[in-house]
């Protein structure tokens, strides 16, 4: 999990985002985490985990995520993988590319894993 986050600090860590590349790179880490878990929630029909959000306004959903499920893994994240290790960790340089280019597909891919697990219990 360390190396994923490294992999998105050393994408963020370039332009004008590099004063928040950390902050950044566990939010991608989160977001990817939290993509998954709709997956898994959509493709084993496991709705009862949201129960009582139906008939939620929009920004009320958004809120009801971020506080009890997005938040909790954020901090999850930044108390296990600190900043200093997380930025101070040397990984072979000539692997880093290809890395972050199978990191790239595998956020595709779950994009993709979500929209099937949706269509697939409509």
């Amino acid at each position: 999990m360390k190396y994923i986050i490294y992999l998105f600090y050393k994408y963020y860590n370039k332009g004008s985002g590099a004063n928040f590349a950390y902050e950044s790179a566990l939010f991608a880490v989160t977001f990817l985490i939290f993509l998954n878990l709709l997956a898994l929630i959509n493709l084993f029909d496991m709705n009862y985990l949201l129960l009582g959000l139906e008939g939620r306004s929009r920004g009320g959903l958004y809120l009801i995520f971020g506080a009890f499920y997005i938040l909790p893994m954020y901090l999850i994240l930044f108390f296990i993988y600190k900043k200093e290790t997380v930025v101070n960790t040397n990984y072979d340089p000539s692997k880093e590319q290809v890395h972050g280019w199978l990191l790239f597909a595998y956020c595709i891919f779950s994009i993709i894993a979500l929209v099937f697990a949706i269509q697939y219990r409509r």
